[in-house]
């Protein structure tokens, strides 16, 4: 009897183990977190108080807790919501690279248990926003939620050409980085010139945004889900994509020549080195979709923490 008491619970165990190993791989590509950090570390830059040599780690505690949140809390429960609300595009397997974190699809996770998860996920993160941070972030993190469900369960916003594109730069990194620049802010809410390059950082998101369109165009054309890349073709979805790296950059320019921004912000144009190679490499159509999905991921970092350094410089 001991003996079957024994492999019953390393049955029982083995079950649980397999069932954690889902649940974690089905909120991959971890990548994809360190867009919600790099968003708020970009708000905390402009706002954090003191010169940059004064920093010392308790007076980082804030924002780590912040970014843990917005990276941990916000891209887990977005991968468990995109996973519910997208089980007819990802039951198309062909193409897609994640395939392999389709736990839904597999069958390894039932579609209501992703569901109830991701929404407490969503829920406990606004809370902990909340208790935690400030009322302002727990704001900008339950807007971010709104844009989750609206965007993959209803009304399914992604299934409509540039709407999911704009929903992602909003709720991957304009969100974000005004909830990043009121944990140090004593006013909480941005003032004009912050909002104004945050808006900017988002346009950025939204041209890196088609990267993913140009990795799911097979799937999203048979679901009838109308990305750029499917109703204006690759070419032409590459030429926008373009379009959409260069404008802030140009954003900046105009503003910093017109005196709103001072011309220490104009140090942001390092990056654009590697953003021009990998416009290049769009217009062109010389580069895999997956590779062109990685440095749009990246270059959205480089954007955001370079557009906040230079702000944080130039009020200094």
């Amino acid at each position: 009897m001991w003996i079957r008491g024994d492999a019953v619970s390393k049955r029982k165990q083995g079950r649980i183990y397999r069932k954690l190993v889902a649940h974690v791989t089905l909120t991959r590509p971890f990548v994809k977190w360190l867009i919600f950090f790099f968003s708020v570390s970009a708000g905390a830059i402009i706002s954090i108080p003191g010169s940059m040599n004064s920093i010392t780690f308790m007076l980082l505690i804030p924002f780590f807790i912040g970014a843990f949140i917005f990276s941990v809390f916000g891209q887990c429960g977005v991968r468990y919501i995109n996973d519910f609300g997208d089980q007819d595009v990802d039951s198309l397997t062909d193409g897609d690279p994640l395939s392999h974190t389709r736990m839904i699809i597999k069958k390894q996770i039932h579609p209501y248990e992703a569901l109830g998860v991701g929404v407490i996920i969503h829920v406990s993160g606004i809370i902990l926003s909340y208790f935690l941070v400030n009322w302002f972030f727990a704001l900008m993190f339950g807007l971010m939620v709104d844009l989750s469900f609206m965007y993959s369960v209803y009304p399914r916003l992604k299934k409509l050409p540039f709407t999911p594109n704009v929903m992602i730069g909003l709720g991957y990194v304009f969100l974000p980085m005004l909830a990043g620049y009121s944990i140090y802010a004593p006013a909480l809410i941005p003032p004009l010139e912050v909002l104004v390059l945050a808006f900017l950082c988002g346009v950025f998101a939204f041209g890196a945004s088609i990267g993913k369109d140009f990795m799911d165009m097979g799937r999203d054309k048979e679901s009838g889900i109308r990305t750029l890349p499917v109703v204006l073709g690759e070419a032409s979805a590459a030429r926008v994509k373009s379009m959409l790296f260069l404008a802030p950059y140009a954003g900046v320019g105009l503003f910093t020549v017109s005196g709103f921004y001072s011309s220490i912000m104009l140090l942001s144009f390092v990056a654009l080195i590697p953003v021009g190679f990998l416009v290049y490499k769009l217009v062109t159509l010389n580069f895999s979709r997956e590779r062109i999905l990685q440095w749009s991921i990246m270059l959205t970092w480089l954007t955001s923490i370079l557009f906040g350094g230079a702000y944080r410089l130039s009020v200094s």
